[in-house]
């Protein structure tokens, strides 16, 4: 990963090659345990997913953007990161889902990052990074969303 500091004190973090093809392997891993196609990197997601990381770091305000993707959100107050630390973050999450249960208002605050990662119609996925004072911001965005009320991943 390439890091370069701009005016406001928030280091850009360049994607290289092996950084989103780590992205989508860890993604992938967590796929093929629950038999999803394996998702594919996609350009124009990646770039609206860097905008919002590079907002959260200059803000130091962590939630989620409200766009039409799906999001999962990761940070971490250190400067060094892989990509499988946040998707295994994620995936952590695993162990409090239990397979077939359909998504609620309640349950996917325990779950939904996993779910979302797992989701069998996503098909797409692109992540950025950013960095500040405030710590390491990672998002990656969805494409189709998952997570919808009253559906299983």
């Amino acid at each position: 990963m390439l890091l370069c500091l701009n005016a406001t004190g928030q280091k850009v973090v360049e994607l290289s090659q092996s950084d989103i093809s780590e992205f989508v392997a860890a993604h992938n891993v967590w796929r093929t345990e629950v038999k999803a196609a394996p998702l594919k990197w996609n350009n124009a997601i990646q770039k609206k997913a860097e905008d919002y990381a590079k907002k959260m770091a200059i803000s130091g305000r962590f939630e989620h953007s409200n766009c039409n993707y799906g999001e999962n959100l990761y940070w971490f107050s250190g400067q060094t990161f892989t990509p499988s630390d946040a998707t295994d973050s994620w995936g952590s999450e695993k162990s409090l889902y239990r397979p077939g249960t359909k998504i609620s208002n309640t349950n996917y605050q325990d779950f939904g990052h996993y779910t979302q990662m797992i989701w069998h119609n996503t098909t797409e996925v692109g992540c950025g990074v950013a960095q500040s004072s405030h710590g390491t911001y990672v998002v990656c965005q969805y494409n189709p969303p998952g997570n919808f009320i009253g559906e299983k991943p």
